[in-house]
């Protein structure tokens, strides 16, 4: 990260910020890389500067382009949708296999294929940075909201014990408390790939 490029960019960019420019640095990638880059004592600038955190993209919006790109009803089209679960590297992926292979392929194949993808660009990495026991949890989490007491049962944690691995995976963007009491996986399929790794 210390060069020469990098140490360029840092520069003007604390320069524009200074003159009151209106210049934005949108980044994006896995939590780990960004939390490096934020603490990098050479780009402290990053720490000083407004940060917006975006949400998952609108299972609305995603619908709407389905339907409207791939011309099928609504039903079809939300169920696409909320396969991606607003994760907008799982919108891009499913809607090229879809549009490549809807004509000669089922959803349950077009969907292994996403699967695949999904491993392949970004899954692969998460879980390989991830802790025995963030793995466990994962593990124990259903396709659905889990409750957080059949997970410590499953993992032989105490709730004191699993708050801080929860935590851990919902600042990483793995997880999300669906309700007092329940988490759910955000990412989408992800109980499926994380299957095929224990």
């Amino acid at each position: 990260m210390h060069d020469d490029n990098m140490r360029h960019f840092a520069s003007q960019f604390q320069i524009f910020v200074r003159k009151d420019y209106p210049v934005f640095l949108l980044m994006t990638g896995l939590y780990e890389n960004i939390y490096a880059i934020q603490n990098d004592p050479a780009l402290t600038f990053l720490l000083r500067t407004p940060k917006i955190t975006l949400e998952p993209l609108s299972l609305h919006q995603i619908t709407k382009q389905y339907a409207d790109i791939f011309q099928i009803d609504e039903d079809d089209a939300k169920n696409l949708a909320r396969i991606t679960k607003g994760y907008a590297f799982a919108f891009q992926a499913l809607g090229l296999l879809y549009y490549e292979y809807r004509d000669e392929m089922e959803l349950r194949e077009i969907l292994l294929k996403l699967d695949d993808m999904l491993e392949d660009f970004v899954y692969k990495k998460i879980w390989s940075s991830l802790s025995k026991q963030d793995r466990a949890v994962i593990l124990a989490i259903k396709k659905d909201e889990t409750k957080v007491s059949e997970i410590c049962k499953k993992v032989g944690m105490t709730s004191a014990v699993f708050s801080r691995y929860r935590d851990r995976l919902i600042k990483r963007g793995i997880i999300i408390s669906s309700g007092h009491g329940y988490i759910s996986l955000l990412l989408p399929r992800f109980e499926i790939v994380a299957k095929t790794y224990e």
